[in-house]
């Protein structure tokens, strides 16, 4: 992991390694209080979804799906506090804000047409992604963009 994370950073110039070496505590203290709260929201959304699908195969499917996130974010916490590294930060960010977008698109899909209570909660993760993801441009656009094209494609 250590060899792929140098390679991502080797576009970067010395100065902004430096940077982003400088202000990676703060930044991990950023992304590890997001991880915490979707450690600590998605076992709670696994009542909405036991209250919609009871005891079916698609509350087993969305189960598994909510603890392996739960379980990633809190990987992605240790990897970060284990390898203090810029590139790590960027890889641990970016794989827990795509692997959440796209659970939150299969979760989207999983709803009835009507539902709708899970925008303001797609709302605030998109918030929290762009404050949260690492300052790389494509980093920080890209799982916003493909949360909301999950709600975009149920229009």
């Amino acid at each position: 992991m250590k060899n792929t994370a140098m390679s991502l950073l080797s576009e970067c110039g010395e100065q902004e390694f430096r940077y982003r070496r400088h202000f990676l505590a703060r930044d991990a203290r950023a992304f590890c209080l997001f991880a915490g709260i979707v450690i600590i929201v998605f076992p709670i959304l696994i009542f909405a979804d036991r209250t919609l699908w009871q005891a079916t195969t698609t509350f087993s499917w969305l189960l598994t799906l909510r603890l392996a996130v739960a379980s990633l974010a809190a990987g992605a916490v240790v990897c970060l506090h284990r390898y203090p590294h810029p590139a790590v930060f960027d890889l641990s960010a970016l794989a827990l804000a795509m692997v959440i977008a796209l659970t939150n698109n299969l979760v989207i899909f999983s709803r009835p047409p009507t539902y709708l209570h899970h925008i303001n909660l797609e709302m605030i993760a998109i918030v929290a992604m762009y404050a949260t993801l690492p300052d790389r441009v494509w980093f920080r656009m890209i799982p916003p963009v493909v949360m909301s094209l999950g709600s975009l494609l149920l229009l």
